[in-house]
């Protein structure tokens, strides 16, 4: 009697325990942005406090190819993210590389900031690549992000998770927040008056 009760309620709760075992892809895009932080501390943690795009021990050619090549930066930063994976988004419709030689702007869900730094705490520093500046999407490429420009996103990413239009932002001390609607509130706060921001 008791095995039959067991597995009786074994059967109601296991669907339940399944659900609960996939991780939510706002939350995993979360979790990469972290480890892309990590990775950007750690990285001037080795290179005098600068970031790929500014490092003196990387060589000329690798500086001019990080400022004008998101793929170059997260290539420069491959040392500590174990796989590409973790540059592209779960809920993006785009597929990731297998490699980081191999990696494209194609296969990137995160933008990256050429300006911010790791002094600059409040500084934007990665995210999610559907972003909208003052209402006009952007498309690949660069884009200078003021102080009073109104961030948002577009659904193209996590509009499964969230009904609103919504995404995630690192900014230089490793928070991430999730963010509703639009992030005016940290752009704001970053203390830079533009920051340029590679997107892919």
């Amino acid at each position: 009697m008791l095995l039959f009760v067991v597995a009786t309620l074994a059967l109601i709760f296991m669907p339940a325990i399944g659900h609960h075992t996939r991780m939510d892809p706002m939350i995993s895009c979360q979790n990469n942005l972290k480890l892309i932080g990590l990775s950007f501390d750690v990285y001037a943690g080795d290179n005098n406090g600068k970031y790929p795009a500014y490092s003196d021990k990387t060589s000329n050619q690798e500086r001019a190819a990080a400022q004008e090549s998101l793929p170059t930066i997260y290539r420069l930063l491959s040392f500590s993210i174990s796989s590409p994976k973790y540059l592209y988004c779960p809920s993006d419709v785009r597929t990731g590389a297998s490699t980081f030689e191999g990696m494209q702007l194609s296969n990137l869900s995160y933008f990256a900031s050429l300006t911010a730094a790791r002094t600059l705490s409040n500084a934007v520093l990665c995210g999610d690549r559907n972003i909208t500046l003052d209402g006009f999407q952007i498309r690949t490429g660069r884009c200078e992000l003021f102080a009073t420009t109104y961030l948002s996103w577009t659904k193209d990413m996590h509009s499964k998770s969230s009904r609103f239009e919504c995404g995630n932002l690192l900014l230089s001390d490793g928070s991430v927040y999730a963010c509703k609607t639009n992030a005016s509130y940290l752009v704001s706060n970053q203390h830079l008056l533009t920051n340029i921001l590679l997107v892919p």
